[in-house]
């Protein structure tokens, strides 16, 4: 969740309409980047949120093209696997992990809707 890793990861998200397997190492390294937890089970809460800002970083600056790569992830992602228990117990992670994830995104956007409210609310006071 680093801010330092936005460029190297904008970087990467340009490499995932590159070659089949490039796109699978770059899938991949995302996938363990922003949806596997550290240690653990879960995210803390300020590991989900720097992950969230690092999320919203990399994907607002990608390209229409190159903007498909995080669909393909999450898709991916939520698809359980075909076998294997260590497959279904990293996929219950990442589903873990990715409900985490959307509910600090909702609480950013909640946050940032009541800041602009209260903004709008001290321009009109006279």
């Amino acid at each position: 969740g680093s801010p330092h890793a936005v460029d190297p990861c904008r970087r990467l998200v340009s490499r995932v309409v590159d070659e089949e397997e490039v796109q699978k190492l770059a899938l991949r390294a995302f996938h363990e980047l922003w949806f596997l937890p550290s240690s653990g089970e879960q995210l803390s809460a300020d590991e989900s949120a720097a992950r969230c800002k690092q999320i919203l970083s990399v994907s607002s600056r990608a390209t229409r093209q190159s903007s498909e790569w995080l669909r393909q992830l999450l898709r991916k992602l939520v698809t359980p696997p075909a076998e294997g228990k260590a497959s279904l117990k990293e996929h219950a992670t990442v589903l873990r992990v990715c409900g985490q994830l959307v509910s600090q995104l909702k609480e950013s956007l909640l946050q940032l809707h009541e800041a602009e409210a209260e903004a709008e609310a001290a321009e009109e006071a006279p």
